[in-house]
């Protein structure tokens, strides 16, 4: 393999598609609303009904890695419009390696999401106060895998599942992350049947660490190894489907 034909293709791409999704400042502008407002509606409606001290803070920490999901997570709709339109042959007749296009394809899904949460990170330090250089380590360490993870879980989806397929199971799996998980409450108002699954869920592991970063609880080596696990997976999952979608195509 040319290695730098590998590492110039796998920097186009990313760089291609990073720039054409923070191109549009009204979209991003009402992505970075939407979770201000979020925001301040849990935070009045269920913070009187989750008891749970300082919870404005503890929920601010969880929208932020519902920002990383709606970003990094939603990039398998580019791939699978390209796929569906034929854009990926057009791809694939530029002078780009497969391996490089296929490895920028999951660092750019994982960027976005870093790149994007990095703005609610502003708004997070404004609220909650600045971490420690220990806490603040444990945040930026906790938002590239969990980046990482999603956009690698987005783009598994999106290279092994038929087009029809695609958006009622990513539509469902969003529901599934989202509710069995300690975004909006912690894991002890929950049933123990929903606490082991709460336990396993990348969202929850994420959400758990960059609030041991902020100070608000304490870190757990069960979520670094939840989050490196799922990483590894997904990373292999979404690297072989996207690299034998390309042999398929070509």
């Amino acid at each position: 393999m040319n290695r730098k034909l590998f590492i110039s293709s796998m920097l186009l791409i990313a760089k291609r598609d990073f720039y054409v999704h923070f191109s549009s400042f009204s979209n991003n502008l009402w992505l970075f609303m939407f979770f201000i407002t979020g925001a301040v509606f849990w935070a009045v409606t269920l913070g009187r009904l989750v008891l749970v001290p300082n919870y404005f803070e503890f929920l601010i920490v969880g929208l932020m890695v519902l920002g990383v999901y709606n970003t990094a997570f939603n990039y398998m709709n580019i791939v699978s419009t390209e796929v569906r339109r034929g854009y990926v042959k057009y791809l694939l007749a530029l002078p780009v390696s497969r391996g490089g296009l296929t490895i920028g394809r999951v660092l750019a899904g994982a960027s976005e999401g870093i790149v994007y949460v990095a703005i609610l990170f502003g708004f997070a330090v404004a609220m909650v106060g600045f971490p420690t250089l220990v806490g603040a380590l444990i945040i930026i360490g906790t938002i590239i895998i969990i980046s990482f993870c999603l956009s690698s879980l987005g783009l598994a989806i999106a290279t092994h599942f038929s087009p029809g397929v695609i958006d009622p199971m990513s539509d469902a799996l969003g529901v599934l992350l989202i509710f069995f998980s300690t975004l909006y409450y912690p894991i002890s108002l929950m049933p123990q049947p929903m606490r082991l699954l709460a336990s396993g869920n990348l969202l929850s592991a994420g959400a758990n660490l960059m609030r041991a970063g902020f100070g608000l609880q304490q870190a757990s080596l069960v979520d670094v190894v939840v989050l490196l696990l799922w990483g590894l997976v997904f990373g292999f999952l979404s690297i072989r489907g996207y690299y034998r979608q390309l042999k398929e195509l070509s």
